[in-house]
């Protein structure tokens, strides 16, 4: 059995791949998110359910989840871990293209389909909003909706504590405490305090993956390309920081911790110790 737990379902490839592969986790995911029936969700289909684009050079490629219904209506599911200073925009721009893909000149507008898209943020990005805050057009003067048919959803997880003492009741809680997990004990204390089968039901699978060998390198280069785009764009604070890579090793300290301490990839510690 791996001591090592890596395959955290923070990790967006490991968020398609549990989703992709288990279908009524999905489903129940979306049902919780949207406060809809179950059955609502019975006949999705996942539209892009292959994991390429893990890494690509310098710029890695996002890893959503494209779901369409049998009414037409579309759903982006993503997991993003770091804000570039852009998500805003970036979420707002996303959804507009999902929202007018495939349509053609000549159609009836009334034919747009409703589009939703689901982020799922390990920062926080609307500091005076709760954990869970939607986007959709509006009047500005009268609060007033334009449309329904065009929805962003964010969940943030950093807000999600406090909100937990305060709403055990809801099940969209421990599928959002879930996607938190960072660690076995984590895993051993959810899965004895969870109510939901869902949720435990994508606990264990997370612990099966941990122990699959070509799961585990998947997750591992995908958590490596995201700290080297994080270490790209911080390339001004380059040196300063290693200066304290420089320092940690004097002091004896492993790669792994100097890796997991300072966002350095590994990569560029190697470097340094030569």
């Amino acid at each position: 059995m791996s001591e090592k737990f890596v395959t955290k379902p923070s990790n967006d490839a490991i968020f398609k791949l549990l989703f992709v592969q288990n279908i009524d986790l999905l489903q129940d995911f979306l049902s919780n998110a949207l406060d809809m029936p179950f059955d609502d969700f019975r006949d999705i289909t996942i539209m892009n359910p292959e994991l390429s684009g893990i890494v690509a050079g310098e710029k890695i490629s996002v890893l959503d989840i494209l779901v369409n219904k049998p009414d037409g209506t579309k759903l982006n599911i993503e997991m993003q871990n770091c804000d570039e200073g852009d998500f805003k925009e970036r979420s707002v721009y996303y959804c507009s293209k999902l929202f007018i893909k495939n349509f053609l000149a000549g159609q009836s507008y009334n034919e747009l389909p409703k589009t939703i898209c689901i982020n799922i943020l390990q920062f926080t990005l609307f500091k005076k909003a709760g954990y869970k805050c939607s986007a959709f057009p509006t009047i500005t003067e009268t609060a007033e909706a334009i449309t329904d048919l065009w929805q962003i959803l964010y969940f943030q997880l950093p807000k999600l504590d406090d909100e937990i003492k305060r709403e055990k009741a809801q099940h969209i809680l421990e599928w959002l405490k879930f996607f938190t997990v960072k660690t076995k004990e984590d895993i051993k204390v959810m899965k004895e305090t969870s109510k939901d089968e869902y949720v435990i039901k994508a606990l264990e699978k997370v612990e099966l993956m941990n122990e699959d060998e070509k799961t585990r390198r998947l997750a591992e280069a995908r958590e490596e390309a995201i700290l080297r785009e994080k270490w790209i764009l911080g390339a001004a604070k380059r040196e300063a920081v290693f200066d304290v890579v420089r320092n940690m090793f004097s002091l004896g300290l492993s790669t792994d911790i100097i890796a997991k301490s300072t966002g350095v990839p590994l990569s560029e510690i190697a470097k340094l110790q030569h």
